[in-house]
């Protein structure tokens, strides 16, 4: 464990680094800290919970899809010596031996010992300084800095496509941020991070910065900060329950949405987001129980023209690469199936969170905030199957990990 838990000191010192990659890195970091921890089994093994167990189940029920999506590279493994091709074709499997080596991860970094939490805490605290900085000078020098981009040969939409990640993982780190400088009391945690949220938002306002979701991903894990303050550790099992709702219930809504917002009068990606879901629906409709199967989706490749407000037509797909809303992905691509399992998951993962998680209300804030801003990003921005994004996901999850230890020290500390 000890070269795992240094790998990880690294990577939050390096943090800044990450993110600025837009967190495209994240999995190999995960990936490595599980990699470096196996030793560890030979002390102890995980114990599957509930929510583990749906989640795998899942898991299963994605890679068994994969032998009908007409989207996913054809068989299993290829494993050709001659030519040096090793690779894992079923995006099923691909991501449920993502998901275990990450998982595995993130479970690991549990069972460090004392010190490390607080050489984690050291590390953290870096790395979030160091992207608080940086970000400052993307808000005060943009133009500069969006030059200084271009000139070492980065396409202008490539930029601009990475910053909206940046923007967006950053996000997700503003709690972590606030909560975790030495000295900081309530006031000055809030100031933090409302002076943090100001200046993303003036980012999302920069031309060319489409990052509405970032906006409502803001909007989101203030509310669940203000929902921990009022219902402490239950704001867990509110989330689970609220999450199997928006799972289950997504087909409804998503109907409900392309009846009422007219595409005529709403902005390009508005307007492009509901044609999408309109199209998935459909597609739902054909294969309710089983789904089309994972990555289905990209093989959709129906288009429709669009005129863009400089009067050029553009030929689109309906579904350019996924639906960009993960609760219609998963209905479309695993069914009623896949739905039920991870509406489980989640419920049971509330029901563990709120019986095990840190008493500290300010840790549970943090916590439900990541989980109510990726809610938010889920719906609207990544594919469900990114897993660039939900490593990022379990990183920012092992920062709330450490603020949780080292609260648990300082109440054993108090105790003597």
């Amino acid at each position: 464990m000890i070269l795992a838990a240094w790998f990880w000191f690294i990577a939050w010192s390096l943090w800044w680094l990450i993110a600025h990659l837009g967190a495209q890195g994240t999995t190999p970091v995960m990936a490595l800290i599980g990699l470096l921890a196996l030793p560890f089994l030979f002390w102890k093994r995980p114990r599957p919970s509930a929510d583990v167990l749906a989640f795998a189940a899942f898991m299963a029920w994605c890679i068994l899809t994969t032998f009908w999506s007409e989207g996913a590279d054809p068989g299993l493994v290829t494993i050709d010596p001659e030519n040096s091709n090793f690779a894992i074709e079923a995006p099923g499997l691909r991501l449920a031996l993502t998901s275990l080596l990450c998982g595995y991860a993130y479970w690991a970094l549990h069972h460090l010992k004392g010190k490390d939490y607080g050489r984690g805490l050291i590390a953290m605290r870096a790395g979030l300084i160091i992207q608080a900085v940086l970000m400052a000078g993307w808000v005060f020098f943009w133009s500069d800095l969006m030059n200084a981009v271009r000139n070492i040969g980065d396409e202008p939409g490539s930029a601009l496509q990475n910053m909206i990640r940046i923007i967006n993982i950053t996000v997700l780190m503003i709690p972590l941020l606030a909560v975790s400088m030495p000295f900081a009391k309530l006031p000055l945690q809030i100031a933090i991070g409302v002076v943090a949220a100001i200046g993303l938002f003036i980012l999302t306002e920069r031309p060319g910065i489409e990052a509405m979701a970032a906006v409502l991903a803001m909007a989101a894990a203030g509310a669940m900060i203000v929902g921990a303050t009022i219902f402490g550790r239950y704001i867990y099992r509110i989330l689970g329950i609220l999450t199997a709702i928006g799972v289950m219930a997504m087909p409804g809504f998503a109907y409900i949405a392309t009846r009422l917002v007219s595409t005529e009068t709403t902005s390009l990606g508005v307007s492009a987001r509901i044609e999408s879901w309109r199209y998935v629906l459909h597609k739902i409709t054909e294969r309710p129980i089983l789904g089309w199967g994972v990555e289905a989706s990209k093989g959709w490749d129906e288009s429709r023209i669009i005129t863009f407000p400089n009067g050029q037509l553009h030929d689109l797909r309906f579904v350019p690469g996924h639906p960009h809303n993960g609760a219609l992905q998963i209905w479309a691509e695993t069914g009623l199936i896949g739905a039920v399992l991870i509406s489980a998951f989640a419920i049971f993962l509330g029901e563990r969170l709120t019986r095990t998680c840190s008493p500290s209300r300010t840790v549970i804030a943090v916590g439900a905030a990541c989980w109510g801003g990726t809610l938010v990003y889920a719906a609207v921005s990544y594919s469900v199957w990114n897993d660039a994004f939900w490593a990022a996901i379990l990183f920012i999850s092992s920062g709330v990990l450490i603020l949780s230890r080292m609260h648990a020290r300082k109440l054993e500390a108090q105790s003597w």
